[in-house]
């Protein structure tokens, strides 16, 4: 890919994530490629691509089920003019040089570029120098980076605890003054962020990086803060999926996310009742944050199962259960979680005796094709008809009798003289309709 850019004339880097694994000894879990091309122009280069984008413009180019993502030099936007103080980036699609592409970045070690022509890593920001050190640092005043997005702060939690990185000062200090504008960021940039930090390596380190650069507090007060249990379970997490998220999917994910505070219901709440009760408690959260109903509620069957785990499988009520399409991922959770009562052994081995082969859930139901996407059905095509006639006996002929005539020999019209000679009630006509005529 890189070849052919520069072959047409273009200036083209590996950049980002890539470079930084790479010069870490870590194996890059994707490849991203900036240059100086435009969208337009990568997408004329390379027909298995598409662009994408409504904040900023991308082009994917598809290799089979691999995906590398090409990026525009791009620059910082000209700051407003009516709010100097408000720095927040609604759109970054100004295009610009490979310098000004790296100063525009968040982290100076995601602003490295390799040539992999001339073999060599460009730094235009003190980024090796930071990794040599092992410290993650803002590029340019942290202050004005934490501000023009305060998601950035989710991904410095990120970094620092998957990479072992020691946040810079001057970075936790913006970090906290930047942390309450991350109410006026996206809830799905905030969910997905969250769902990183779950299933990314060393997961218990990310989460402490999160408290203390005061991010938690904001965006889930209900959990701060966090009860030792939880970095045990995300220590667990980390060590079962080795920061592939794939084995977990978004409704376990949202489980383990709020699993403190469903805890303490699942231990005080009769089963009855539980799920009112986890609903209550959890639904004003998942609004928050933009978690699908379906996600929502399959979170919650995962969480009242670990309340039924603590029962012995007893009867064709749990061989029922078994069978429900959450009680896979529910005995998943309960592995990931630990006992719910600490120091006290439920059932888990005796219920997961019980499982099915499949353990993971299924895929959303999709939508016919004959139904309509407000939910109504679509127009149903009518049933197509035989050629009406008289029949041999004088009546109607129905769509059977006509299919059958005319899969036969064609019907031959008689001659017009016969016709004409023919009795008025021979030809269809009833007696006297010929004088009425005249």
């Amino acid at each position: 890919m890189v070849g052919r850019l520069t072959g047409q004339g273009h200036k083209a880097y590996l950049v980002g994530g890539c470079v930084r694994d790479l010069l870490l000894g870590r194996t890059p879990k994707d490849f991203d490629v900036a240059t100086s091309a435009r969208p337009r122009q990568v997408k004329r280069c390379f027909r298995n691509s598409r662009i994408i984008g409504r904040r900023f413009k991308l082009v994917h180019v598809h290799f089979g089920a691999t995906v590398v993502e090409v990026a525009t030099f791009r620059r910082a936007p000209p700051a407003a003019q009516d709010d100097a103080d408000d720095v927040y980036l609604e759109r970054d699609n100004v295009f610009g040089t490979e310098e000004e592409d790296a100063f525009r970045r968040d982290f100076t070690i995601n602003a490295l570029f390799y040539d992999v022509n001339e073999k060599r890593v460009i730094d235009h920001v003190g980024g090796l120098d930071d990794l040599a050190a092992r410290r993650l640092s803002a590029i340019g005043d942290p202050d004005v980076r934490m501000r023009e997005d305060p998601v950035r702060i989710l991904r410095a939690a990120r970094f620092a605890g998957r990479l072992g990185l020691e946040v810079a000062d001057d970075l936790r200090a913006a970090s906290l003054r930047a942390a309450p504008d991350l109410e006026r960021a996206a809830p799905p940039r905030i969910l997905e962020d969250f769902y990183r930090l779950i299933s990314s390596e060393n997961a218990d380190h990310c989460f402490r990086h999160l408290e203390e650069l005061g991010a938690l507090e904001v965006l889930l007060p209900e959990l701060h803060p966090l009860p030792d249990w939880t970095y045990d379970m995300l220590q667990r997490v980390a060590e079962a999926t080795g920061g592939d998220r794939r084995g977990l999917p978004q409704p376990l994910l949202f489980a383990l996310l709020v699993a403190p505070l469903a805890r303490p219901i699942l231990l005080d709440e009769p089963l009855g009742t539980l799920d009112a009760a986890l609903s209550d408690r959890l639904a004003p959260l998942a609004q928050r944050l933009s978690v699908s109903r379906r996600d929502s509620m399959l979170a919650r069957h995962c969480l009242a199962g670990q309340a039924r785990l603590l029962l012995e499988p007893r009867g064709r009520r749990a061989s029922r259960y078994a069978h429900r399409e959450h009680f896979g991922p529910t005995l998943t959770l309960r592995r990931l979680m630990g006992p719910l009562k600490e120091g006290h052994e439920d059932e888990w081995e005796a219920w997961l005796g019980l499982a099915p082969a499949e353990a993971d859930f299924p895929a959303p139901p999709r939508r016919d094709q004959g139904q309509r996407r407000g939910g109504g059905r679509g127009r149903r095509r009518g049933r197509r008809r035989g050629r009406r006639g008289p029949s041999q006996d004088g009546r109607a002929a129905g769509p059977d009798e006509n299919v059958g005539q005319n899969a036969g020999s064609e019907t031959k019209k008689p001659p017009r003289s016969e016709t004409k000679n023919r009795p008025d009630n021979q030809r269809g006509e009833a007696p006297g309709d010929r004088d009425k005529a005249r």
